[in-house]
């Protein structure tokens, strides 16, 4: 972000946000390697939804310029 305004910046930051699809697998294959609990896999899998949800809402705010 070196040489990004303070705004491009958000809006860059932001646009990483739903990587969903990665942390979803991912949760999948520890969950089957037994790393991770049925429970924590449920809440890893709330806040993938969650962001992913709510970035388009947040891009809208903060992409204005």
């Amino acid at each position: 972000a070196i040489g990004l305004g303070r705004s491009d910046r958000w809006t860059l930051g932001l646009a990483m946000i739903p990587r969903g699809e990665y942390s979803i697998i991912t949760a999948q294959i520890v969950l089957a390697g037994g790393i991770i609990t049925g429970q924590l896999y449920t809440v890893i899998l709330s806040f993938v939804i969650l962001s992913i949800l709510v970035t388009p809402v947040l891009m809208g705010i903060f992409g204005k310029k």
